[in-house]
């Protein structure tokens, strides 16, 4: 059965590559759920939270530029021969997606903390998905 042989996949990963994998499936939740709330920047003012949509139009927008990182995950497990640079891809796009925030783009110095670390995250997570035996075997 197919549904057994994923499951089966997702078992025989490595630990770092499952996490990446849930994180990945719970990346559209994270992603509203921190749009939704936002943050306060210390001297902002309170009714503009950086990070939070101000619309529902920029919420979708940042979960369309969140699924990818959803979809990667999903063919990690059926073991797509491009679901490693995918992923990757995924993660810079998703790492960018703040910036369709209005409340993002009025604290771009803040944005580009948050951004460098996702940055260095996806040349993390780039070197242990090609260069780690664990993770190149799972994929073979």
């Amino acid at each position: 059965m197919i549904k057994q042989q994923y499951l089966n996949n997702f078992l025989s990963m490595p630990f770092i590559l499952k996490l990446m994998v849930i994180v990945g499936f719970l990346s559209p939740l994270l992603a509203v759920s921190n749009v939704i709330a936002g943050e306060v920047v210390f001297g902002q003012l309170v009714k503009l939270k950086y990070g939070a949509a101000e619309s529902l139009t920029e919420l979708l927008w940042v979960l369309i530029l969140v699924l990818p990182a959803f979809l990667s995950s999903y063919l990690f497990i059926i073991k797509y021969k491009y679901s490693r640079a995918i992923y990757i891809l995924s993660w810079f796009i998703s790492s960018l997606s703040p910036l369709v925030l209005f409340s993002t783009r009025e604290h771009v110095d803040v944005f580009l903390q948050s951004f460098y670390f996702s940055v260095f995250l996806g040349v993390c997570f780039f070197g242990y998905l090609f260069f780690s035996k664990q993770a190149k075997s799972y994929f073979e």
